[in-house]
């Protein structure tokens, strides 16, 4: 991960700013990054990609760290759509007072694991219904942005990967992706190539740089691909 973001960082001309302290832990570099000013989107860019970076968290019968939180052990007792880990997991606080004991029957163990799996399934269920409900919204979007001529809005390249680039946008801050495919149709049919493994992309040949991980860039509107149902995007840097 600091790997990448000595890179990203360089892409910047930012060595000497935001760069990771000898042995820091990904947490603590990740608390200290700046949430407003000149480089709150290069921070943004790196906070995402060290959720891309590590494992995703998921619910398991045996303590782990939390990459996200950056806690060596966590126990959540309180989770949106997945209230069955809380309510479990007090059952047992409530259970180990009463009887000052930290054993477990096989029925209990046989029901932590049912949780567990319920759990885990929540949370796909959430991220696919996140997703569906982020497309609805973005093709509300851009059909009236296209028909009302729209300037193209701003926003923060958070990924750059062989196929496409990830981009957040500032209002609504909704995630957006564009294909590599119409960056290049929109630059004469030009050949992309990722540089430093996604941190920045290019004109294959070439020194143009069409985006930087961190980079504030516009997102322009081509128009609906209807036979692959998508929206044609371009990027501008700003």
């Amino acid at each position: 991960f600091f790997e990448l973001v000595k890179k990203t960082l360089a892409a910047h001309g930012l060595d000497g700013e935001l760069a990771p302290h000898e042995d820091e832990p990904v947490a603590g570099y990740l608390r200290r990054l700046p949430e407003t000013g000149p480089l709150a989107r290069v921070a943004r860019a790196i906070e995402r990609q060290a959720l891309l970076v590590n494992v995703r968290s998921a619910f398991s019968t045996e303590p782990d760290i939390h990459h996200g939180v950056g806690a060596e052990v966590y126990a959540r007792a309180s989770a949106p759509m997945r209230e069955v880990v809380g309510v479990f997991l007090h059952k047992e606080l409530v259970e180990m007072i009463e009887r000052d004991t930290t054993e477990r029957s096989e029925a209990d163990l046989a029901l932590r694991d049912q949780v567990v799996v319920a759990a885990n399934l929540a949370r796909d269920r959430q991220r696919r219904v996140n997703d569906q409900v982020n497309r609805v919204v973005l093709d509300r979007l851009f059909t009236t942005d296209l028909a009302a001529g729209t300037p193209p809005r701003k926003g923060t390249v958070m990924g750059i990967t062989s196929s496409k680039v990830h981009v957040e946008l500032d209002e609504p801050g909704l995630d957006v992706k564009v294909y590599l495919r119409d960056l290049g149709h929109a630059r004469g049919g030009a050949w992309l190539d990722l540089v430093d493994g996604g941190v920045a992309l290019k004109v294959r040949d070439k020194d143009d740089i069409v985006c930087r991980l961190g980079d504030e860039v516009k997102v322009v509107l081509r128009g609906k691909d209807a036979g692959h149902d998508r929206w044609r995007l371009d990027l501008s840097r700003t």
